[in-house]
């Protein structure tokens, strides 16, 4: 709504999981060999969040506006049944946090059109351990085993940005710049024993760190009926976490880091038809934390390598409520997987 202070948005929020869960293990001839009182996460158990926000838009000079907002969580996991390697019997964690995070950004048009604005930001970022974090019990990247942990911190994350919009009569840019502080990441740690035989790990609030990057966006209208787009995006982070079972804090890569990706395409419409065509070049991402080194399931040993993908597509609205579709997908078939993800992505592929 309108108000002498800016234009103001503002709500609440609630969600809620309730989660059955059981195991049973079954031996090669079908008979039941055991029986535990969990599945992959805890049975008998429930993860409410609630949440209170606002924000507000006010023009503070005829060039400068700002957008200030933020947001009261609170998270609360009551798990009735959990099992713990060496009990036989379940035993129960109920935690409860609230949090804050709050935002601030400016926007100061630089000419009297506004066709240049220079930007800046600050927000903080704020994530509860859910169940998954506190009481997963099932088999984790590598063949590791994962246990659960009777208490986590919220991680915590502040992010600084910047960039430049400019706007002409054909085209549009956009860079901005952002370095995102990690604190208390929850992270899988070694803990140096072993679970029916398989290494175990568990979540410690053990990761120290940042991530920074870079993001470019452009567009062009070359002709009336044919413009470009072109995307970049760089980033690369540190982080300290314990990698090993050994009490030693250890600085590397964050995990899964996203390879230096580039993206171009170009669309054609004319009346009732339009096509297009996209490239995506990727490099190869080697830049790996321990845990994705030893995660070969996933990332190939020394790292995922690059790819370049291409693919088109092209439509007919032949009719007011009609449109036909064609597109081509991986043209030339490229096998290639997107860091992290443990799977290959389609090969050549016809949609109509």
């Amino acid at each position: 709504w309108e108000t002498p202070a800016g234009r103001w948005v503002a709500g609440a929020e609630f969600y809620s999981d309730r989660v059955d869960s059981f195991l049973r293990e079954f031996d090669p001839a079908g008979a039941l060999a055991a029986v535990r009182v969990q599945g992959p996460v805890a049975d008998d158990a429930r993860h409410d969040i609630s949440g209170l926000f606002a924000e507000d838009r006010v023009r503070l000079t005829p060039r400068l506006h700002a957008i200030v907002g933020g947001r009261l969580q609170h998270t609360r996991i009551n798990a009735g049944k959990v099992a713990m390697p060496g009990r036989t019997d379940a035993f129960s964690i109920k935690t409860e946090t609230t949090a804050f995070a709050g935002n601030v950004r400016l926007i100061q048009s630089i000419d009297p059109r506004g066709n240049w604005k220079v930007f800046a930001g600050a927000s903080q970022g704020v994530r509860a351990p859910n169940l998954s974090d506190l009481t997963r019990f099932d088999i984790a990247e590598a063949g590791q085993i994962e246990t659960p942990v009777a208490a986590l911190d919220p991680e915590r994350f502040l992010t600084f940005e910047g960039g430049l919009r400019a706007a002409w009569a054909r085209a549009q840019a956009e860079v901005v710049y952002y370095h995102t502080t990690i604190d208390r990441l929850i992270v899988r740690t070694p803990t140096g024993a072993k679970v029916t035989g398989l290494d175990e790990v568990t979540k410690r609030n053990s990761g120290q760190g940042y991530i920074r990057g870079v993001e470019l966006d452009t567009r062009a209208a070359l002709t009336d009926a044919l413009s470009l787009r072109g995307v970049l995006s760089w980033m690369e982070g540190r982080l300290e976490s314990y990698p090993t079972a050994a009490p030693v804090l250890v600085e590397e890569p964050v995990s899964r880091l996203m390879p230096l990706t580039a993206i171009g395409a170009a669309r054609w419409q004319r009346g009732a038809w339009w096509a297009t065509a996209t490239v995506t070049h990727a490099l190869k991402a080697d830049r790996l934390a321990t845990q994705d080194r030893v995660d070969t399931e996933r990332i190939p040993p020394g790292g995922t390598p690059g790819y370049t993908v291409g693919s088109v597509r092209v439509g007919w609205q032949f009719a007011q409520h009609f449109l036909l579709t064609a597109a081509l997908e991986n043209v030339t078939n490229e096998d290639y997987r997107i860091h992290g993800s443990g799977l290959n992505e389609p090969g050549r592929n016809l949609v109509l």
